[in-house]
């Protein structure tokens, strides 16, 4: 009976085990030839979250309501900016930068103005992070590359081409601050397995009640 249930125990593993490669196999197959896996082209996957410090107002960018400006604390909850992941054909590392209270993204404007819309989809809502040569962290736009986000010693926002006059660099450069990093609107594909706990005590041994002994009662002899 003991080699009987340790057979059991040891097939119920590894029938268990061969269901989850397979499982596992067919939710990460990557096709190279048709292109990246569905977790990389979900391009709302991947988000870091900061309070970016501005180096000419000595402040956080926040965004309140449609304004965007360079005054938020360090403990202003609107001080949030989350960078998502953007992949697109303009470039394999575009981000969007959206306020993570308001829900509003940081675009240009076709004049070159810092503004806020409700829809991050445009070009002109799409950056690219990269660093300066005093490894402060600065945003390039990339509907035109020579754009970047900046604020002024006030905390407004600078038109984008200023980057290029030497004396306001700094205005453009910033500090990445409270960074924290996870995975939106995704869940990673896996077998559901209902009761989770009975297939546990299936494969511990403890699922099987054990049979009482019966009592033997004894015969009434018959005359």
């Amino acid at each position: 009976m003991l080699i009987f249930r340790l057979l059991h125990i040891a097939s119920l593993a590894y029938l268990c085990s061969i269901f989850f490669k397979m499982a596992s196999c067919q939710s990460f197959s990557v096709d190279v030839e048709k292109g990246a896996p569905p977790i990389l082209k979900n391009s709302h996957d991947i988000r870091r979250t900061y309070k970016l410090y501005n180096q000419c107002s000595g402040n956080h960018i926040q965004i309140i309501g449609k304004t965007v400006n360079a005054k938020g604390g360090p403990q202003s909850p609107n001080a949030n900016m989350s960078f998502i992941s953007a992949r697109s054909r303009h470039h394999f590392h575009a981000i969007n930068i959206m306020g993570e209270k308001s829900g509003h993204y940081l675009c240009f404007n076709k004049k070159g103005k810092l503004i806020v819309r409700l829809n991050g989809r445009k070009k002109l809502c799409l950056f690219r992070e990269d660093f300066s040569e005093d490894h402060y962290t600065v945003l390039q736009s990339l509907f035109d590359p020579t754009w970047y986000i900046g604020f002024n010693n006030r905390g407004k926002p600078l038109k984008g081409n200023l980057h290029s006059k030497a004396k306001m660099k700094k205005c453009f450069h910033f500090v990445k601050r409270d960074h924290s990093y996870g995975m939106d609107e995704y869940t990673p594909p896996g077998p559901k397995i209902k009761n989770p706990w009975k297939l546990k005590d299936l494969l511990t041994g403890h699922g099987h009640r054990r049979s009482r002994p019966q009592r033997k009662v004894p015969k009434t002899p018959t005359r």
